[in-house]
C-alpha cells in the first residue's frame, strides 16, 4: 500500500505553523509600494484588547464546547500531520523538530527515537543544494560528513578525559550517539530524516543537550552556552564533509552556516528558551494544547485521554489514513468529486495534489510505526469514520472560532492571528476531517475578518492572510465552487468592513494613541485591500460593475463624503447648543470654521499620501465640509447692519483662513461665493461709523490733553503731548483691523484703503484745526507783545508729531507712495454745496507802497461783481503786512468768467480822510488750479508790491492720492503758519522796539539826549524790555521744541540749513599743509535728526530762525535811512529794495548827525542782540554758536553798517 501513489516532489509554503522566514516577509511587505511599512505597524493583540473575551458557552454552529473538545481529541490523540511533520501543502518541511517523547505524551505508540521534521522527498537528493529556506544534503556529503566525524571523534578520544574541556566531552559523547543511532552503516535508510539541514540540526542540537554534564553549580545560561558551541563543531565538521565530497556545491555560504541562523533552531533545546504553549517546537503536545484551549479540567483532560486511547490505536489510524486515501482514489471523498470543481482539469490537479500528500503522511507513519503494516486492528478498535461534509465543515469552522475565542481570552502575546499550537491542532483535524487545503485557509481567514470587524485584530493583522487567501484566488478556475462561494462572502463582509472603517478614518485624528505614520499607513492598507478585492478576477465574475475602474473610487468617496458631513453636523449641533442665543450667531460661526479648518489641518497631516491615484482624504472631506458651511457663511447677509463689527472681522479671518487652507491644500472652492463681496457691506458700515467716531475722538482727546496743560510725555526726546499717541493709537486699531481684510480683489482692496484714508484725513483736519486755533486766537488778537508758553511749543510739536506718525502709518499701508502721484482724472468729485465755495487765507504783503512818509496802514478788500465780500484787519505802521485772515467766497456753480473774478486792493487806512489805495490784483477762480480742491499759494503782484494767498475750493476728491496730499498739506501748512506766528510776534515787537529807540523824533522817550554821547548802557538799558521778552521767547524754545521735528523745519525753510551746517573736524596742526584746499568747496553735511539722534544739548532751529528774521528786520529799519538806502544802491549796483526806495525819495545823500546816532545805535542793537543769542555763561556758550551767528545775513549787515560808519565819519569831523 505504501508504494502504490508516489509522493509529488513540488516545494510547499512555509506557513504551516505560521512563522515566516526574514526574507518571506520582506518580500511580502515590498508586494506594493506602499506596504513596506505597513506590517510593521501592529502592536501586540494584548495591547489593543480592551476586555478580554469570555468564552462562549455554544458556539455559533450549534456545537457544545465539549462536543467539539471530544471530536478534537479523537483526532489529535495519534496525530499524524504535525507531530510527524509530514509533508503539508499548507506547511513547511521545515517548520522545526519535534522534542522527544512529545509522541508518548500524546497517546503512546512505538518508541521512535524522536519523530523529527522530514523532507518532502523519500529519495535522496543527487547534489546538495539550497532548497527553500533550507539545503538538501546529498546521500554522498552525508556519508562524508558521517566519516569526518569519525576520525575527529577518535583524534579528541586519544586525549585523557580530564583533560577534556566540557565541549569537547559533549562533542565527544554526542558523536558517538549520532554515530551508533542515526549516522549508522545503514544510512541511506535514514536519508529522509537527514538530508534537510535544518533537521539535521535539530537532531544534533537534541543529542548535544542530552549528553551535556551536568553539575549541581550550571547554570541554565552555562548550560545554553555549552550547546551553542557544541553544535558549532557539527555544522563546521558539516561544512568541511560538503566541501570535500562536493567542491563545486554552492551551499557554504548559506545563512544556515552562520550562528545566528541555526540559533533559532538549536534554541528549541536551550533552557534559557521561551517554554510557552504556543512554541509547537518547544512542545508538540497537541493533547495538552487542546485542553488549554477548551478550558478543561486536567483530571478530566486525563480521562478523556484515555478513554481515546482505549478506542483507537496506531492501527487504526493507519487504517483510516488508507480508507481517506482509498476514497480519494474512487472519487468517493465527499464534497470532493468531479461535479465540485469547474473542469475535469482543475479536480484532477486537485485529486493529484491530494494523494501525494495523503501518501506521505502515510510513508512517514510507517516509517514511524513499522508494526502497523502487519499488525490486525483489533475488535474493539475502529477507525473514525469520516463526517458528512456539511457536518464536517461546520465542526471546524466551530473548531477555528473556539480556538481564536482561546487565544483572545489568554491574551496571547506574541502573534496577531493564531498561536503555532492552534494551527497544528487544526491542520490535523482538517486532515482527519478531510477538509480541503483552500477551505481550512478560507475559514480560518474568515474568522479573522469576524476578530477584525468585532475590533479584536487590527487591518495589519489581517493583511498577511488576506495575501495567502490572494493566492488561492488567483487560481480561482482550480478552487471547488463551494470554496469560491464561501470566499466571495467572505470578500463582501471584507469589504463591508472595510468601507466602515473607512468612515472611522475621520475619527482617528481625535485618538491620542495614534499617530499621523500609523494613521497613513492603515488607510493605504485599507484602500489597497478595497482595490485587490474589487480587482479579483473572481469578484468582477459576480459584481460586473467593478470592472469599472472609477466604481471603487466613488464608493470609496461616498463614505468619506457622509462621513464628513455626519462630522460636520456632529461639530454644528454641539456649538448650537454651546452659542444659542441670537447675538451669539457669528461667535458661533466663528467657531464653526475653526473647528473645520482644525479637522482638515490635521487631515492632511494624519493623511498626507493619495489612494486610487488622486483621492486623499483631506480633499473629499473638504469639499464636503465646504459645500455645507458655504450655506452657513451665506447666511451672515441676514444677520442686519447692527453685527458687532470685530466679531465680524473674526470671522471674516476664519473664513479667509480656511479659504486659502483650501487652496493651499487643492481644495476645489464655491466660484459664486465671494467672502470679499460678502463682507463688503459690513466692512463699509465700520467706515462709515469710524469717520464720526475719530472725529469724536479727536476732540475728546484734544479736550483730555488741554485739561492737562499739554504735558509732553517723554522729555526731553519726546515733547508731544498724549492727544497724539491716543489719536494715532486708534488709527492703529483700525489700521490692523483693516489690514487684516486682506481681499483678493485689488480694486476692492484700494477702495478700502482709499476709505480709510479719507477718514483718517478728515480726523488730522479737525486735530490740525484744534492745535492751530489757540495761535490764530494769539494772532488775531493784535496785541503788542504775545507771551507764548511750554503748551504752545508742544502744540505745534504735537503738529511735528503727527505729521510723522502719519507717514509711518502711510508707509504701513504701503501707499505712501502715492502721495506723490497724480489723482486720477476720473475720481469722482464732491462738492458739499450747489454752489462754489472758496476760502480765500490772505497771508501777507510785502514791499507795498508806502502812504504815509515812509510807511502805510494796509488792509485788503475782497470783492466780486462790485459786491464787497469781506476785508482783513488793518497792519499798522509797515509796508510788509501781515494778516494770516480767511476771506470766505461763493460764486454760482456755472459761473461766468466775470462772476469767477475776485478783486483784491490793498488799502491804506487813513485816520484822516478818505483810505487811498496802495496796490489791486485780481484773480480768477475758474481756473482749473482750483479744481483739484487743494489749498494753492500765490502770489499777485500789486505793482508795487507783491500779495500772498492761499486758495482752495471746497470739495474733495474720491481718490487716495488726493486723501494723503490733503492730510500732508494740512500738516505743512499748519506747521508753517505757527511758525509765522511764533517768529512774527517776535519780530513784530523787535520791530516796534527797536523804532522807538532809533528814532531822532521823540527824544523824552529815552535816557539819553540827541547831544549826548550813546553808551553801551544806555543802549542796553533802552533794549531792556526787548531783551527780556526775546530771553523769555528764547528759554521756552529750548525747553520745549522738540529736535525730532528739525528736518520737517528745515522742509519749510531751507535757507536755515547753511546755519545748521555741522562743525568741520579739527585739522591736525601736523597735517595742515597737506589738507585738501578742495575741502573748503565741498558740499555742507547737514545733522540729520532722528528719533535715535536727538540733539538737547544745543537750541533748536527756530532759534535760528528767529535770528535770522530778527537780522532781515534791523536791515530793513537801517534801510529807511536814507543816505544808507543811496550808499547800499550805488555801491551795489543793483536795485533798491521797496523799503530803501522809500528812504531814498527824500533825495538826501549825505549823513546828518540823526543818521549817525541811529547807525550807532542799531550797531550796538546788533551787537547785543548777537550776546544775547550767543547767551555765554560762565565762559561756556550754550545758545548759538559764532558759526551759526555770524550768517550771510548776518556779514551783509554787518558790512553795510561799517560802510556807513566810514561814509559818516568824514562829514562828522568837518562838521565839528
Amino acid at each position: 500500500m505504501s508504494g502504490s501513489v508516489s509522493i509529488g516532489s513540488r516545494r510547499l509554503p512555509s506557513q504551516a505553523y505560521g512563522t515566516e522566514s526574514s526574507g518571506q516577509r520582506q518580500r511580502q511587505q515590498h508586494a506594493h509600494p506602499s506596504l513596506a511599512t505597513m506590517a510593521g505597524i501592529s502592536g501586540t493583540l494584548t495591547n489593543r484588547l480592551g476586555t478580554l473575551h469570555t468564552l462562549r458557552k455554544q458556539t455559533r454552529t450549534g456545537h457544545r464546547p465539549r462536543e467539539l473538545y471530544e471530536r478534537a481529541l479523537d483526532y489529535i490523540v495519534f496525530p499524524v500531520v504535525e507531530s510527524q511533520g509530514a509533508p503539508d501543502p499548507s506547511g513547511s518541511a521545515a517548520a522545526g523538530p519535534v522534542a522527544a517523547g512529545a509522541h508518548a505524551s500524546g497517546g503512546g505508540g512505538s518508541s521512535s527515537s524522536t519523530g523529527h521534521l522530514v523532507g518532502d522527498t523519500l529519495t535522496a537528493t543527487i547534489i546538495t543544494a539550497v532548497h527553500g529556506d533550507s539545503i538538501r544534503i546529498s546521500l554522498l556529503s552525508l556519508k562524508k560528513f558521517r566519516d569526518k566525524l569519525a576520525d575527529q571523534i577518535k583524534a579528541i578520544s586519544k586525549v585523557p578525559e580530564a583533560s577534556l574541556d566540557i565541549r569537547s566531552l559533549t562533542f565527544i559523547r554526542a558523536g558517538q550517539r549520532l554515530l551508533s543511532e542515526n549516522l549508522a552503516i545503514s544510512l541511506s535508510a535514514n536519508i529522509m530524516r537527514f538530508s534537510d539541514m535544518k533537521m539535521l540540526i535539530a537532531e544534533v542540537a537534541r543529542v548535544c543537550a542530552a549528553c551535556i554534564p551536568h553539575s549541581p553549580t550550571q547554570t541554565p545560561d552555562q548550560f545554553d552556552q555549552v550547546l551553542f558551541q557544541t553544535v558549532r563543531l557539527f555544522v563546521s565538521t558539516l561544512s568541511q564533509a560538503i566541501q570535500s565530497a562536493e567542491p563545486h556545491a554552492k551551499v557554504i555560504s548559506h545563512p544556515l552556516f552562520k550562528t545566528e541562523d541555526y540559533k533559532a533552531v538549536v534554541s528549541k533545546f536551550a533552557k534559557t528558551a521561551s517554554q510557552t504553549r504556543q512554541d509547537l517546537g518547544a512542545s508538540l503536545n497537541l493533547a495538552d494544547g487542546l485542553r488549554d484551549i477548551f478550558s478543561m479540567p486536567q483530571a478530566e483532560h486525563q480521562r478523556f485521554v484515555q478513554e481515546a486511547r482505549r478506542r483507537r490505536n496506531e492501527t487504526a489510524v493507519f487504517v483510516e489514513l488508507r480508507g481517506i486515501l482509498e476514497d480519494l482514489a474512487r472519487d468517493r471523498t465527499p464534497g470532493y468529486q468531479p461535479p465540485d470543481f469547474p473542469s475535469l482539469q482543475a479536480y484532477d490537479s486537485f485529486k493529484k495534489r491530494e494523494m501525494a500528500r495523503i501518501q506521505g503522511f502515510i510513508n512517514v507513519y510507517t516509517l514511524r510505526f513499522p508494526s502497523v503494516v502487519r499488525n490486525i486492528l483489533p475488535p474493539n478498535m475502529q477507525p473514525i469514520q469520516p463526517l458528512p461534509l456539511s457536518e464536517a465543515e461546520k465542526v471546524y469552522k466551530a473548531l477555528v472560532d473556539h480556538c481564536f475565542d482561546a487565544e483572545v481570552a489568554s491574551g496571547h502575546d506574541g502573534s496577531a492571528t493564531l498561536s503555532r499550537l492552534s494551527k497544528a491542532i487544526l491542520s490535523e483535524c482538517a486532515f482527519r476531517m478531510r477538509i480541503s487545503k483552500d477551505y481550512k485557509e478560507i475559514v480560518a481567514f474568515e474568522a479573522m475578518v469576524r476578530k477584525y470587524d468585532e475590533g479584536v485584530l487590527m487591518l495589519e493583522d489581517l493583511y498577511p492572510k488576506f495575501k495567502e487567501i490572494r493566492k488561492i484566488v488567483s487560481n480561482h478556475d482550480q478552487m471547488r465552487f463551494r470554496d469560491a462561494s464561501i470566499l466571495m462572502s467572505i470578500y463582501e463582509k471584507i469589504q463591508a468592513a472595510l468601507l466602515r472603517q473607512v468612515q472611522q478614518f475621520l475619527d482617528y485624528i481625535h485618538r491620542k494613541s495614534l499617530t499621523p505614520e500609523n494613521c497613513n499607513n492603515t488607510l493605504l492598507l485599507c484602500t489597497y485591500m478595497l482595490k485587490e478585492i474589487n480587482d479579483e478576477p473572481l469578484w468582477q465574475e459576480r459584481y460586473i460593475e467593478a470592472k469599472n475602474p472609477e466604481y471603487l473610487k466613488d464608493n470609496v468617496r461616498r463614505e468619506i463624503w457622509e462621513a464628513s458631513i455626519r462630522r460636520y453636523h456632529e461639530i454644528y449641533t454641539k456649538l448650537e447648543r454651546a452659542f444659542a442665543d441670537k447675538d451669539q450667531q457669528i461667535l458661533r460661526l466663528t467657531k464653526l470654521l475653526q473647528a473645520v479648518k482644525s479637522d482638515l489641518t490635521k487631515y492632511r497631516t494624519y493623511f498626507p499620501d493619495t489612494f486610487f491615484g488622486d483621492c486623499q482624504i483631506h480633499l473629499i472631506a473638504g469639499e464636503a465640509y465646504l459645500k455645507t458651511v458655504n450655506g452657513d457663511i451665506l447666511n451672515i447677509s441676514f444677520l442686519g447692519p447692527d453685527a458687532d463689527i470685530s466679531q465680524m472681522l473674526d470671522l471674516y479671518m476664519n473664513v479667509r483662513d480656511l479659504f486659502d487652507l483650501c487652496v493651499e491644500a487643492n481644495i476645489p472652492l464655491n466660484k459664486n461665493l465671494e467672502v470679499d463681496s460678502l463682507f463688503a457691506p459690513y466692512i463699509d458700515q465700520w467706515l462709515t461709523r469710524t469717520d464720526q467716531k475719530w472725529i469724536e475722538w479727536v476732540v475728546r482727546a484734544y479736550e483730555l490733553d488741554k485739561a492737562g496743560g499739554f504735558e509732553p510725555v517723554l522729555p526731553p526726546m519726546a515733547m508731544n503731548s498724549t492727544s497724539v499717541l491716543d489719536l494715532f493709537a486708534s488709527f492703529q486699531s483700525g489700521l490692523d483691523f483693516m489690514t487684516q481684510f486682506n481681499f483678493t480683489d485689488s480694486v476692492r482692496r484700494d477702495q478700502l484703503a482709499r476709505n480709510f484714508i479719507k477718514a483718517m484725513s478728515k480726523a488730522l483736519q479737525e486735530y490740525c484745526r484744534l492745535m492751530f486755533a489757540d495761535f490764530d486766537r494769539l494772532d488775531q488778537s493784535n496785541a503788542d507783545k504775545i507771551l507764548f508758553t511750554r503748551e504752545h511749543c508742544t502744540q505745534s510739536n504735537n503738529i511735528f508729531a503727527a505729521q510723522m506718525n502719519l507717514r509711518k502709518v502711510l508707509d504701513a499701508l504701503k501707499v505712501s507712495e502715492k502721495a506723490a502721484m497724480v489723482v486720477s482724472p476720473t475720481a469722482r468729485r464732491i462738492m458739499p454745496f450747489d454752489e462754489q465755495h472758496f476760502d480765500i487765507k490772505i497771508i501777507r504783503a510785502t514791499g507795498i507802497a508806502a502812504k504815509n512818509w515812509t510807511t502805510s496802514d494796509p488792509y485788503v478788500t475782497v470783492k466780486v461783481n462790485d459786491e464787497v465780500l469781506g476785508s482783513t484787519r488793518v497792519a499798522n505802521a509797515t509796508v510788509n503786512p501781515v494778516w494770516n485772515d480767511v476771506a470766505p467766497v461763493t460764486i454760482p456753480l456755472n459761473a461766468t468768467d466775470a462772476q469767477a473774478t475776485l478783486f483784491l486792493t490793498v488799502m491804506h487806512n487813513n485816520s484822516f480822510g478818505f483810505d487811498v489805495e496802495c496796490g489791486a490784483s485780481t484773480l480768477s477762480l475758474n481756473d482749473a488750479t482750483f479744481q483739484d480742491f487743494l489749498s494753492h499759494d500765490l502770489q499777485l503782484d500789486l505793482n508795487p508790491g507783491v500779495l500772498f494767498l492761499r486758495v482752495r475750493k471746497i470739495g474733495e476728491i474720491d481718490d487716495t492720492a488726493w486723501y494723503i496730499q490733503r492730510a500732508e498739506e494740512m500738516f505743512y501748512f499748519a506747521i508753517e503758519d505757527m511758525l509765522r506766528i511764533y517768529v512774527g510776534q517776535v519780530v513784530k515787537l523787535v520791530k516796534t522796539q527797536l523804532q522807538q529807540i532809533v528814532s531822532a523824533r521823540a527824544p523824552s522817550k529815552y535816557w539819553f539826549s540827541q547831544n549826548a554821547e550813546i553808551t553801551d548802557p544806555d543802549i542796553e538799558a533802552a533794549m531792556g524790555p526787548m531783551l527780556a521778552y526775546i530771553d523769555q521767547v528764547l528759554s521756552v524754545f529750548n525747553a520745549n521744541a522738540d529736535r525730532r521735528f528739525e528736518a520737517q523745519l528745515l522742509e519749510n525753510y531751507p535757507h536755515l540749513r547753511e546755519s545748521l551746517k555741522a562743525p568741520q573736524k579739527p585739522v591736525d596742526a601736523d597735517h595742515a599743509d597737506h589738507a585738501d584746499a578742495g575741502d573748503a568747496l565741498a558740499a555742507p553735511t547737514y545733522h540729520h535728526f532722528d528719533d535715535e539722534h536727538v540733539r538737547t544739548d544745543r537750541p533748536p532751529a527756530l532759534v535760528n530762525l528767529l535770528w535770522h528774521e530778527i537780522l532781515h528786520t534791523l536791515e530793513t529799519v537801517m534801510m529807511r535811512i536814507p543816505p544808507v538806502a543811496h550808499l547800499q544802491a550805488t555801491s551795489s549796483g543793483v536795485a533798491m529794495p521797496p523799503a530803501a526806495s522809500s528812504a531814498a525819495a527824500g533825495g538826501r545823500t549825505t549823513f546828518a548827525e540823526e543818521d549817525r546816532r541811529q547807525i550807532q545805535i542799531i550797531e550796538r542793537v546788533v551787537e547785543f542782540l548777537k550776546a544775547l543769542f550767543y547767551c555765554d555763561v560762565d565762559g561756556l556758550p550754550v545758545g548759538l554758536g559764532l558759526d551759526q551767528l555770524e550768517t550771510p545775513k548776518y556779514l551783509e549787515l554787518r558790512s553795510l553798517i561799517d560802510a556807513s560808519i566810514a561814509a559818516f565819519a568824514p562829514a562828522h569831523a568837518a562838521s565839528r
